[in-house]
C-alpha cells in the first residue's frame, strides 16, 4: 500500500510540475541562472545577471572586462547573437521557453557598464542562426583535445568577422601544435603594406597591446595553447604575413 502510494505522489508531483505556465517557466529559468552566476565570473566576465520583464522577456546582463572600442564593439556585435544561442540553447528549457514565446534580450557590456552590444533572441532569431551555422557543426580541425575542439566549434560559428576600416576578414580559428591560428584575410591595400617587415613589426606591436590576446593566452593554458599565431591570407588563399606572439611579447 505504501509503495502504491508512492507512485501516486510521485505521478502528482510530476503532473504539477508539468503544469506550470510560461511565466513561472521563464522565473525558474531566472532564478536557475542567478543562483549560478557567481561562478561564471571568469577573468574576462566580471559579472551577470538575468531579470524577468513582465512581458516575460528574459534580461541578461553581461558585464566583461573587455575596454569600450569601436573594433572591439563591432566584432563582439557580429559574435554575440551565434554565441548565446549556442551556449543558451544548450539548456533545455530555453528552447522550450523561445517556443513559447519568450525573448531573450542579452546585453554585453565593457569594464565600465557601457553597452559594447546587445541581441534578443525569439523563435525566428534562433531558427535563422541554426540554419546559417549548420553546415559548420561538421568542420575539421587540426587538435585532438575534444574540449578544444567544442571550443573552435562555438567560435568558428560566430565568423567570419570583417572590419572594413581595418581591410581585414576573420575566416577561420583553428588550434595548431600550441598556437592559437587566426586565418585572416586581408584586402589588397593591406596586402601590399604587409609586404614591408616594417608595416608587420608594427602590426605585431599593435595587436601586443590587445588585452584580448593576453586573455586568450592564459585562458587557452587549459587546452594546450602556449602563442597566438595570426596568419594575413590574400583573397588567393596565399600566406601575406604571419605574426606570433607568446607572453613574453605582451605589455
Amino acid at each position: 500500500m505504501k509503495k502504491c502510494m508512492h507512485y501516486v505522489m510521485l505521478f502528482l508531483f510530476l503532473a504539477v510540475a508539468g503544469c506550470k505556465d510560461t511565466h513561472e517557466k521563464a522565473k525558474d529559468f531566472v532564478d536557475d541562472y542567478n543562483a549560478l552566476a557567481p561562478k561564471m565570473a571568469s577573468q574576462s566576465l566580471q559579472s551577470t545577471i538575468a531579470e524577468l520583464q513582465p512581458d516575460n522577456t528574459i534580461h541578461i546582463i553581461m558585464v566583461s572586462n573587455v575596454l569600450q572600442n569601436e573594433e572591439t564593439k563591432g566584432a563582439i556585435r557580429q559574435a554575440l547573437p551565434t554565441i548565446m544561442a549556442e551556449v543558451l540553447g544548450r539548456v533545455s528549457t530555453f528552447n522550450e521557453l523561445v517556443a513559447e514565446g519568450v525573448k531573450f534580450k542579452v546585453e554585453y557590456r565593457a569594464s565600465d557598464n557601457s553597452v559594447l552590444a546587445s541581441t534578443i533572441l525569439d523563435a525566428a532569431a534562433v531558427k535563422v542562426l541554426k540554419s546559417k551555422n549548420g553546415d559548420k557543426a561538421t568542420a575539421k580541425y587540426s587538435t585532438s583535445n575534444p574540449k578544444a575542439q567544442e571550443m573552435l566549434a562555438l567560435v568558428n560559428k560566430t565568423l567570419p568577422i570583417t572590419d572594413k576600416k581595418a581591410g581585414t576578414t576573420i575566416t577561420k580559428i583553428d588550434i595548431i601544435g600550441e598556437d592559437l591560428v587566426y586565418f585572416v584575410e586581408v584586402d589588397n591595400e593591406l596586402k601590399e603594406a604587409l609586404k614591408d617587415p616594417e608595416a608587420v613589426a608594427i602590426m605585431k606591436t599593435e595587436i601586443s597591446h590587445n588585452p584580448q590576446i593576453m586573455g586568450f593566452l592564459q585562458s587557452g593554458k587549459g587546452y594546450g595553447i602556449r602563442k597566438v599565431r595570426i596568419k594575413y591570407l590574400g583573397s588567393d588563399d596565399k600566406t601575406v604575413a604571419e605574426v606570433l606572439l607568446d607572453k613574453d611579447d605582451m605589455r
